[in-house]
């Protein structure tokens, strides 16, 4: 969508807009939205189309990765509400994968 210059710098110009209802009438959207100004985030990231935030960690010698996805895993669930979800990515990622695949076939005899 686009402003008139003059309206693109002032964000009470969403006032102005009008958006049709459900029934086909068109209703300004100041009639329907509040408007505040305040400090925000310049961009929202996204892991696919959910937006994400990204934890990094480094690990101390002694402390083994499986540790701390555990201790990842267990602070998510302590601390999360169940409407957000959490995934690994990278490493940690890999390891947890490899330790999946590595319990599918654990029972498998070697010849």
């Amino acid at each position: 969508m686009e402003l008139k210059p003059e309206f693109q710098l002032d964000p009470s110009a969403l006032a102005m807009l009008f958006i049709h209802s459900k029934t086909g009438q068109l209703v300004p959207l100041g009639a329907m939205a509040n408007f505040n100004r305040e400090v925000g985030p310049l961009t929202v990231n996204h892991l696919g189309q959910q937006p994400a935030v990204t934890l990094s960690f480094n690990l101390d010698p002694r402390v083994s990765i499986g540790q701390a996805i555990e201790s990842l895993n267990q602070a998510a669930a302590e601390i999360l509400p169940p409407t957000i979800s959490h995934t690994l990515q990278g490493s940690a990622q890999a390891f947890e994968s490899s330790l999946k695949d590595s319990a599918c076939c654990s029972s498998w005899p070697f010849w």
